[in-house]
């Protein structure tokens, strides 16, 4: 496995956060294309979810909310890491869609994170409460990666 792919998780939301969003886009991208040859690794779950969790921050940037939507599904659908399993997954894509009023579709993720984030069913429930209310949690530490 290439050193690569330990690093561009990392780098592709770095990109968006700095606004390089071609550059977020490529990473993206290339992670996915990469993804394929590390299938049994630890990494791929990482290398899943913070991929298509960019790929839809782009996508709700351009008010293409259903392709939003879609990635957020897909950056869900990751066989989990250590480092999702305890730290748990990014709410940077749920709180945008959020702001845009896709409640259900962020209510379905955190059943999807219930899936590979054991430890962090308290923090779901708190929010999945908040966002039933009609509210947008700040999601503390998981909405900065």
């Amino acid at each position: 496995m290439k050193k690569t792919a330990f690093t561009l998780p990392g780098a592709a939301v770095a990109a968006f956060n700095l606004e390089r969003y071609d550059l977020a886009e490529q990473l993206a991208r290339s992670l996915l294309d990469l993804a394929t040859s590390f299938e049994r690794n630890w990494n791929h779950g990482n290398a899943i979810h913070f991929a298509h969790t960019v790929l839809g921050l782009l996508a709700v940037r351009q008010d293409e909310l259903l392709l939003g939507i879609q990635e957020l599904k897909a950056s869900g659908e990751t066989s989990g890491s250590p480092q999702l399993g305890s730290f748990g997954p990014s709410m940077q894509l749920a709180k945008e869609l959020l702001k845009h009023g896709e409640f259900g579709s962020v209510l379905s993720y955190f059943q999807q994170c219930r899936v590979f984030w054991k430890m962090g069913g308290a923090w779901l429930d708190i929010w999945e409460r908040k966002v039933r209310a009609g509210s947008v949690p700040n999601f503390v530490m998981h909405s900065y990666r």
